[in-house]
Order: C-alpha cells, then sequence, then structure tokens
C-alpha cells in the first residue's frame, strides 16, 4: 500500500462530501455533474486497486451487496407523533391561544416550515457516523431501513466538521422523490412497457420497501430534515429550533431552506397564505406548512397530548381541483372480485403530475353524482394522492352524453355478479325495522295506537356499495391474487410481471396460487419473450421462494384486512402456519393489535373449504413457511440467558454485525434497544464504544 494512494483516496472523499454538502444542503454546485462523476469513478478506481483502505463512510459504499430478507423492526428512542392537523386560518389562530393560555405574558416564537409529502423517517449518528435509519412505523416502532436510506446522496454517512458532532444526534426528516425524478421515471417504465407510479409518495413508500438497495439507489430519493429525536448530551440545542437547523447545516444534515420564524401567529398564516399560491414552485410534492414553537424550553412546558405535541400544528392547504372531461368509464377486477368503476379523462395537470385516469368508487357515487360519459367534472386528489371525481358540471352536458350503466355480469369472465349495499343503510333499516316492532308490542300492551319514527327509505340503487365477481375460476381475479401473491412484501419472486402471469393464466399453466409450484422450465419456451435462460431465472426465483417465512407467506394469500404488519404479529404469537389455521377467532383477537374484524376475516379464510385448500396445496407443494426463529409457542426465550433483560449495544464486536448481535440477544430471551435508559439492564461494550458505555 503505498502512502500516496492513502492521501489520494482521503482528498478525494473530502472533495465529494464538500460537494455532496454544495449540492445537496446548500443547492451552491461548483462544478458540474460530469466533474463530479470524475471525482467518484477515481475514488472507485482507487478503492479497487486497494481494498483494504475502503471504509463503511466512503461514498463508495452507499449501495450494498445481495437483497435482504427482510426488514428488522427496532424501537424508537424518542417515539415520532404524529401532528394534529388544522384546515383554515382560525384554527391556526385557537392553536396560538391554546399555546399562551398555557405559557400566559411569555414571548412566543414560531417557526414555518413546508409539509413535505413523503415518508417519515429517523436517522442516527453515533460518534459522528450513521448507525441506524427507521420508518416511522406505529411511532413507537419501525422497520430498519438503513441500507436503503444509505444510498440516499444528501444522507450523510459520516458528521464532518468544524463543529464537534454530538455523541448521539438522531433526526427526523421526510424522504421524498423529486418531481423532474418521479417524471424520468415514469418515462422509463412508459418506455418499458410497465404501469407508471401513480404519484411522487407512493413510489418513494414503496421503494423504501425495496429489499434490494442497488435499485433503490437508481430512484434518486432526497431527504430533508425538520426534527429531532435523541440528542446526547442533551444540551447541545440550546437556542431554539430555528438556530438547531443551522447546526444541522454545518454537519451535511439537509435541511429545508425555506423555513422562517413568525414573531406572531398573523405572521405565521401570512406566509402559509404565501406557500398556498407558491407551492408549485417547489422541486416536491407538499400539502401544507408546518408552524412550531421556537423555544425547546417552552415545548418542553407545553408536552404532549396522547398522540400529538402540543407545540406544533400542520396547516394544511385546501385539495386542489382541476377541472376535465370523462371520455369513458372501465372496469377493474380486483384479487377479491370486486368491480371498481375507473374514469377515464383527458388528461390534465393536478397537484404536480398529468392525471388521465381517477376512481369512481362504485356505481352507487356514478348514480349520487348522475355521471355521464362526456361530461365535464372536477377532479381532486384525496389527501393529495388518489384521484377522485368529485363533482359534475351538470350545465354543461352536452346532448348526446351517454348515462354509464353498472354490469350484470363480470365484464372479464362473463360471471355472475353479487351487488352489496351500503352496511350503515342496511343497519338502518334494520334498527327501525326492530325499534317498531318493540314498538307495536309495547302499544298492544298498553292498548294504545303505537308511535314511530319516520321510516326510512328503502335501499335504492344510489346505495350500492359494490359488485362482485363470485365466480371462483375467474382469470382477472386469479391474475390480480397472483401479482399480489408474487410481489416484494410478499413471496418476492423475480421476473414474475403482469405480462407473464397473464400468459401464464391464459393459457392455463397456473390455476391457482399453488400451480406456481409445478411450474416446469420447458413449460415457459413457448411464451412470449422467454427465452432458456429467462425461464430458468423464474424458475429458479419461484424455487428460491419456497423459503420465505412464515410472516410473508401469510401476507401473501391476500386475505383481507391481514397485511404485513398483521401477519407479523401472527407469526410471532403463532409459529406456525398449522396454529393458525386451528386457532379460533378469541385466540386470534387476543394478540396485540389483532382485532375483531382482522380476526373474523382470518378464521373465516381458514375454515372456508376452497382457502384453507390454497394453504394445504402450498404445503404440500414444499413450501417451508418457517415462524419467527426466536419465538415458539412452548416460551424457549423465557428460559434464554437473557430472559426479561434489556440490551444495548455498543461500538464494533468482531465477527457479528449489529443486525447479528440483536438476533442473538432476542434468541436469548432479551430485548435489544439503540440507547441506554432506565430500562437497561445490561450493556455490552464493544471496541470504539461511544458514550453509552459511560451513561
Amino acid at each position: 500500500m503505498s502512502r500516496s494512494a492513502e492521501n489520494e483516496i482521503d482528498l478525494l472523499r473530502e472533495q465529494i462530501r464538500r460537494h455532496d454538502h454544495l449540492y445537496y444542503v446548500l443547492a451552491t454546485p461548483e462544478i458540474s455533474d460530469g466533474q463530479y462523476d470524475e471525482l467518484f469513478a477515481e475514488l472507485v478506481r482507487l478503492e479497487d486497486e486497494h481494498p483494504e483502505l475502503k471504509t463503511a463512510d466512503s461514498p463508495t459504499q452507499r449501495v450494498g451487496g445481495r437483497p435482504l430478507e427482510g426488514f428488522e423492526t427496532v424501537t424508537h428512542a424518542v417515539p415520532m407523533l404524529s401532528i394534529d392537523n388544522t384546515y383554515s386560518p382560525e384554527q391556526v389562530r385557537q392553536f396560538d391561544q391554546r399555546i399562551k393560555k398555557l405559557l400566559p405574558d411569555e414571548q412566543i416564537r414560531y417557526v414555518v416550515e413546508p409539509k413535505v409529502d413523503g415518508v417519515a423517517v429517523t436517522l442516527r449518528h453515533e460518534a459522528g457516523q450513521l448507525v441506524l435509519g427507521a420508518t416511522r412505523g406505529n411511532g413507537t416502532q419501525g422497520d430498519d431501513i438503513t441500507v436503503n436510506l444509505r444510498t440516499i446522496r444528501n444522507v450523510p454517512l459520516s458528521l464532518v466538521s468544524e463543529l464537534p458532532a454530538p455523541d448521539v444526534l438522531e433526526v427526523r426528516g421526510e424522504v421524498y422523490m423529486p418531481l423532474k425524478e418521479f417524471e424520468r421515471i415514469n418515462q422509463a417504465r412508459a418506455e418499458n412497457g410497465e404501469e407508471p407510479f401513480a404519484n411522487p409518495r407512493n413510489s418513494t413508500a414503496g421503494t423504501l420497501k425495496l429489499l434490494d438497495s442497488r435499485i433503490v439507489a437508481q430512484r434518486r430519493l432526497q431527504l430533508v430534515v425538520h426534527g429531532l429525536g435523541q440528542i446526547e448530551p442533551e444540551d447541545v440545542f440550546t437556542d431554539g429550533y430555528y438556530a438547531a437547523l443551522q447546526s444541522l447545516k454545518t454537519w451535511s444534515l439537509p435541511v429545508s431552506p425555506y423555513c422562517e420564524q413568525a414573531e406572531s401567529i398573523e405572521q405565521a398564516i401570512a406566509i402559509c397564505d404565501r406557500w398556498e399560491s407558491e407551492k408549485s414552485s417547489l422541486p416536491y410534492m407538499m400539502d401544507g406548512m408546518v408552524i412550531k414553537v421556537d423555544s425547546f424550553v417552552q415545548r418542553q412546558q407545553l408536552g404532549r397530548t396522547g398522540r400529538a405535541p402540543r407545540w406544533c400544528i400542520a396547516y394544511k392547504f385546501a385539495a386542489e381541483r382541476a377541472q376535465t372531461r370523462l371520455l369513458s368509464v372501465s372496469i377493474q377486477v380486483g384479487k377479491s372480485g370486486a368491480l371498481t368503476p375507473v374514469a377515464n379523462l383527458e388528461p390534465v395537470q393536478l397537484a404536480g403530475t398529468t392525471v388521465s385516469r381517477a376512481s369512481l368508487h362504485n356505481f352507487g357515487q356514478i348514480r349520487r353524482l348522475d355521471i355521464h360519459e362526456g361530461d365535464a367534472v372536477l377532479i381532486e386528489k384525496a389527501g393529495e394522492i388518489i384521484p377522485q371525481v368529485i363533482e359534475v358540471i351538470h350545465q354543461a352536458r352536452s346532448e348526446g352524453a351517454k348515462s354509464i350503466s353498472p354490469p350484470n355480469t363480470c365484464p372479464e369472465c362473463n360471471g355472475p355478479v353479487q351487488i352489496e349495499y351500503d352496511s350503515r343503510r342496511i343497519a338502518e333499516i334494520d334498527g327501525y325495522s326492530k325499534r317498531a316492532e318493540r314498538e307495536k308490542k309495547k302499544a298492544e300492551k298498553e292498548q294504545r295506537e303505537p308511535v314511530l319514527p319516520p321510516e326510512p327509505a328503502p335501499l335504492s340503487p344510489v346505495d350500492e356499495s359494490s359488485r362482485i365477481c363470485i365466480n371462483p375460476d375467474c382469470q382477472a381475479q386469479l391474475v390480480e391474487r397472483l401479482r399480489h401473491f408474487v410481489g416484494r412484501n410478499q413471496m418476492d419472486i423475480e421476473g414474475l410481471g403482469k405480462a407473464l402471469i397473464g400468459q401464464l393464466v391464459e393459457t392455463g399453466l397456473v390455476k391457482g396460487l399453488a400451480g406456481l409450484y409445478r411450474l416446469k422450465v420447458e413449460q415457459l419456451f413457448d411464451l412470449e419473450r422467454m427465452g432458456e435462460k429467462s425461464a430458468a431465472n423464474v424458475i429458479d426465483a419461484i424455487e428460491q421462494s419456497r423459503q420465505r417465512p412464515l410472516e410473508r407467506v401469510l401476507a401473501a394469500l391476500g386475505i383481507q384486512h391481514v397485511g404485513s404488519k398483521a401477519s407479523q404479529l401472527l407469526a410471532e404469537r403463532f409459529g406456525s402456519m398449522q396454529a393458525i389455521l386451528e386457532a379460533e377467532p378469541e385466540a386470534l383477537e387476543a394478540v396485540d393489535e389483532i382485532g375483531p374484524k382482522i380476526a373474523q376475516s382470518l378464521h373465516q379464510f381458514c375454515h372456508t373449504e376452497n382457502t384453507r385448500r390454497i394453504v394445504e396445496d402450498l404445503i404440500d407443494l414444499g413450501l417451508q413457511m418457517p415462524g419467527p426463529e426466536t419465538v415458539s409457542r412452548n416460551s424457549a426465550t423465557s428460559m434464554g440467558a437473557f430472559a426479561g433483560k434489556t440490551v444495548v449495544v455498543t461500538g464494533s464486536i468482531d465477527g457479528y454485525s449489529r443486525k447479528d448481535m440483536e438476533e442473538l440477544i432476542k434468541a436469548h430471551g432479551g430485548k435489544s434497544t439503540p440507547s441506554v435508559s432506565k430500562k437497561t439492564d445490561l450493556v455490552v461494550v464493544g471496541e470504539n464504544a461511544g458514550s453509552k458505555a459511560q451513561k
């Protein structure tokens, strides 16, 4: 190893970090993208020649190697709370009045910043090094997505500054997809014949859930920091939130350049009003502003409610609307058989994206709005995400406008359709009938005329909530069930896209979920765009999926109301698919966070002949469905050396990653947490340990 190579590598890393800071944090780049790429390529070359000089915080080490099997759950050192919403200046003034009532005779200064429409995350640096990145999750626990957050170019892997970094610096922020990047990705997907992403927020959330960080890196996500979590020592920031943001900048943490201080609530409202008209100038989606008390001392005095801090509020802008024309209505058949009408529209710009399709929800909604083909309609995005038709401009209707008739058979398989009605209307009618019957009996006993309340209107077409294809052999339903089954967060079978699944179903090669595991390589040769190598890759991916853990299989089955979180909880509690199949609703509902709706849906699935046979077929075909290794119904972990103990690991342990250590602690009955607190029983100290060892 030459000393000059080490010096050159150090210099290149310093230059690249500086240019990242200039570009992503200060928005004042000094070199072109091409010049930056040359610096980066030279660093890659030198590190390849001298692999012993590679370090975890090098700019070249943002992308991990092979894909993960799944994300670990981590507990937040400081809970990630929600923010209460307001929708009018008057509600904002009421927020100010509540603050002043709790802090009488005190001067209140606010900080106002855009509410980025992205995915909330937390980043934790210890001794200046990034050690953890996680999603918000339920506010108390989230997914460890460190490997994906490392790919984001404006996330500093190490805090290098003249200002010493705290021993522990945890910041909260929002990951988003820039609008230009969203358009670039969708254009590429369209050229490849793939379905475009619906909106930047959904594409960001989906990207962060990917188990392959190499794909995440290609999406060019960005981070903006807007809050603090755990800080050690605790007195690092004493001058308020706005001043803290300026300090975070010096450590290359990306804070919003659009934050402003307000000396009064009226000034804060004026800032919000200005941004409502200028929001389209921002490089990302935003759906409002956040108003925060600047002083940390005052924040401490104000405290929190059960779910949100009292010292901040979100001022949500009114949903943006656009007028366009409804060209036609198409019907989508979902994996549950639901027939959903979708409006095909003249393309129109709305909230930063081009909208050409919008939800019509159901045919009851079509009748309530009295929608005809060719109508001028108003659309808006529900929660700034899902486009929906909200109003028809009837006075603009042409004479030849065609009414929309609901299908009496499935448009895909021509099978029978079952009509369901609004459950609230059914309950209203049933409730009236029962009350009327009781009153009649009471009046008869008292020998008087019954006094009945006004009778509710009978069910009508506007009360229709859904139409469901009840043909169990409907190919459209099977295609959607298979697409869900092979998804990244379920069985994660690469190569099985919508087009190939459609061919497998259409040709009869696959007639159910289990049919995937009966496929042979030679059966795929005759399919469109399927060569020998591609076919072998698909079969290999299917074979690998036989080892997916119980929680992933459970989520893949598409059981109504049973998503990935519920699947994880059920897998941890019952440990095997057989135990879940045998469980009664009461036992299912006894699991924390599993309510009666989930329990009843799962029990019905497990005790219906057709759906239970799906699980049994998968087991017969060799799916292992292993339960969590550290949990069993025999409570083996309760006998471990760390049983009932809360354990913190600090520093590096030779031969073990942080994840390895957490799994060992869990395997021996303990609970692994990221920080030392009053509840900590043991601290495992490795090399280069930080302040946690001393604490």
